[in-house]
């Protein structure tokens, strides 16, 4: 029962049965003739109001058998009473059809009804132009069952009164609810009346209406009036311009009212039209032009007022955006530039031109004049700078180079990165945003820095060497001694161990201190070389478990030749290292190209990483709960971390194929360029190990 909105339905019945009532009064019942026929609107109203099926079944019927029992009531013959209401019926569905249609939404469903735009107003009158077509079939039957005959003017005449009513009502009473609810409170009747806020609007509003309302009042009362009706449209112009559909919509509804009345009873400019039927196609169509005229102004109106809301709104935060961006800008430490497809500077903050010095013509000048070099002092080609790479597409990463002022020879070591902006324009194209750290001080101090773990590592290996080396003389002076030196023995064991741990952390805190602070000179390498010439290594390391290592084309990497080293040493190594006692290592490699970088996979067999654990085995010192058996100083995967990150990549630890093992998972910028042919590997998978040389590179984790 909820569902049938028992409510809303008897009041929609009620105002369609006043409706059909009033309409009755405006015209002849002998003739058939009906000058206004508002219950068609009313119908097309209360049918869009359905919200569901069992609504839209219960209206209808309650629709035609109000319109029956008051038509036989008002002495309508039984069978045209029936008709007439099917009629009726038929324009509501037609209009509740076409409505679905075009909002996209399903014939029984909830229909928006509103009036809002232009489009809104155009759609509204092809149906009810259609549904004035199709309800004539209905119409004339019951026009020739009450009257015995019909004519083709009076087809004409049902089709213009049913699509005018119908459009005027639904059109006023859309317009007015939709301004009406979408009005903004803050601003009261103000909304609701007119779409722009000026000064005097009340004043204007009820000026207007009096003397419109007044002279159309006068004009059609009037038995000699000319037939000027249609200047009374120059008002209606003035109030849908200026005031909003709520005002266009009550004002056709009075105005088309007037008109009806006083033509039904032959005064007014169309009162002296002889013939009934085309007088009342004359006044329809006049009150139809009249409302089509007023509510296409005033939805015109509204949409102006609702685009330059949403323009200045936009505006407003546009500027605002734009505010804070220079303020942003120029507290900026690091220099931000954008640059146009030609090279010429759009936009740089001041620290940018502390940095660069003042604006030039970019594209006219040589990077000489600005100062600009390779850290060596070479000169850097125009195709080389970050900005022209970044303008032909290319994505690139921060790198070095030196300034030297050109007026004072003061010198700068400045961290240069730079990236494609596509152009918001229309035109497209592409424009470069250029980000510049000055990192003068943070080199020097990592130079320092460098030259100490240097330092540092040398004199720590010294004594160790200086250890080891001892301890080699007392075992030998033991073998003269010709007596059970057991304990002593073991006690030097000890000691070498020690030392060789102590060396292997020397040497793994230097390559940290490298991964982490060392200058990056990127090249253009092959993974695939680089990955052949580790597993060599490794394959000499451990040549007594004769590990498996594949893997195919892996691609050209931008990269750090000995970070790269490095990270591959360590991966490669660990998954080497880290297997059960007795079982082969096997380890394979692949990698894929995703955006501008290239993801490369190691995954082994081994012991495995615990869940809960490979978020933190890249933290320095830290070793997995599973490789507490195996040696290690806890800084492999550390130094991984860092070459990777220095890359501008990241790098992850999942599980390993069929759920066994680890696979550890980075990425480094890629270079798009193919690898060279001698670069690509053979048969890595049957291969017999090399020969054993001395050298190794140890993988720690």
């Amino acid at each position: 029962m909820a569902s049938l909105r028992p409510g809303a339905t008897l009041a929609h019945l009620a105002l369609y049965l006043v409706a059909v009532d009033l309409g009755r009064l405006v015209g002849s019942q002998a003739d058939g003739v009906f000058f206004f026929w508002p219950a068609a609107g009313l119908a097309a109203l209360w049918l869009m109001d359905a919200r569901s099926r069992e609504q839209v079944w219960f209206s209808s019927a309650l629709l035609v058998v109000g319109t029956t029992v008051l038509d036989v009531a008002l002495g309508v013959d039984p069978l045209a009473a029936v008709l007439y209401g099917i009629a009726n019926l038929t324009v509501g569905l037609t209009v509740r059809a076409f409505s679905a249609l075009t909002e996209g939404t399903s014939f029984w469903g909830r229909l928006p009804r509103r009036l809002a735009k232009t489009r809104d107003l155009i759609d509204v009158g092809i149906a009810c132009a259609v549904a004035g077509a199709v309800s004539a079939v209905p119409g004339m039957a019951a026009a020739l069952v009450n009257n015995g005959s019909v004519s083709g003017e009076d087809l004409v005449a049902w089709v213009v009164r049913n699509a005018a009513s119908t459009f005027i009502v639904v059109t006023s009473v859309l317009g007015v609810l939709t301004t009406v609810f979408r009005a903004h409170a803050r601003n009261g009747w103000a909304a609701i009346l007119t779409p722009k806020l000026r000064r005097y609007w009340g004043l204007e509003l009820v000026t207007v209406s009096v003397l419109s309302i007044g002279a159309a009042v006068v004009m059609f009362r009037n038995a000699d009036a000319l037939p000027i009706a249609y200047a009374m449209i120059v008002a209606s112009i003035w109030l849908g311009y200026r005031f909003s559909p709520v005002v266009g919509g009550v004002y056709t509804s009075v105005f088309a009212t007037i008109a009806v009345l006083y033509t039904q009873v032959g005064l007014g400019p169309f009162g002296a039209i002889e013939d009934l039927t085309a007088r009342a196609i004359t006044v329809q169509v006049y009150a139809f032009v009249t409302s089509v005229v007023v509510m296409l102004l005033s939805l015109g109106g509204a949409e102006r007022a609702a685009l330059y809301a949403r323009a200045t709104a936009s505006e407003a935060r546009a500027t605002s955006r734009a505010e804070l961006l220079d303020a942003v800008m120029n507290v900026m430490t690091d220099g931000l530039i954008v640059l146009e497809g030609s090279g010429e500077v759009m936009m740089r903050n001041p620290a940018a031109e502390a940095m660069m010095g003042p604006r030039r013509t970019t594209g006219q000048d040589a990077p000489d004049d600005y100062g600009i070099f390779h850290l060596d002092g070479t000169s850097i080609e125009r195709d080389d700078l970050p900005h022209t790479r970044a303008l032909a597409g290319e994505l690139v990463a921060a790198e070095d180079i030196l300034r030297i002022d050109p007026s004072t020879g003061q010198q700068a070591v400045l961290s240069v990165g730079a990236l494609p902006l596509p152009r918001p324009q229309a035109d497209g194209g592409t424009m470069a945003v250029v980000v510049i750290h000055d990192v003068t001080q943070e080199r020097t101090h990592r130079r320092e820095l460098q030259a100490f773990a240097g330092t540092v590592a040398h004199d720590l290996k010294a004594p160790l060497t200086g250890v080891g080396s001892w301890a080699e003389i007392l075992a030998d002076q033991l073998d003269e001694l010709g007596v059970n030196v057991t304990a002593p023995r073991s006690s030097l064991r000890r000691i070498e161990t020690a030392a060789a741990r102590m060396e292997q952390l020397i040497a793994d805190l230097l390559a940290y201190s490298q991964a982490q602070s060392a200058t990056l000179s990127p090249v253009s390498l092959s993974l695939t070389g680089m990955v052949e010439q580790v597993a060599r290594e490794q394959r000499e390391v451990y040549a007594d478990v004769r590990p498996v290592i594949e893997h195919g084309p892996l691609g050209q990497v931008i990269a750090d030749r000995t970070l790269l080293g490095q990270l591959l040493s360590n991966v490669i190594g660990n998954a080497v290292k880290y297997v059960a006692p007795g079982t082969t290592p096997h380890v394979l490699i692949g990698s894929e190209l995703v955006g501008d970088m290239l993801e490369v996979r190691v995954a082994d067999d081994g012991i495995g990483i615990p869940r809960g654990e490979r978020g933190r085995i890249f933290d320095s010192f830290y070793r997995a709960s599973s490789s507490g058996g195996y040696p290690g100083t806890g800084l492999g995967l550390a130094i991984c971390a860092r070459a990777v990150e220095r890359h501008g990549g990241r790098i992850s630890a999942r599980e390993g194929l069929d759920g066994r093992g680890t696979t550890l998972v980075f990425t480094l910028p890629a270079d798009p360029r193919p690898e060279p042919e001698d670069q690509r590997p053979g048969d890595t998978t049957s291969a017999e190990p090399p020969p054993r040389r001395v050298g190794s590179a140890t993988a720690v984790r």
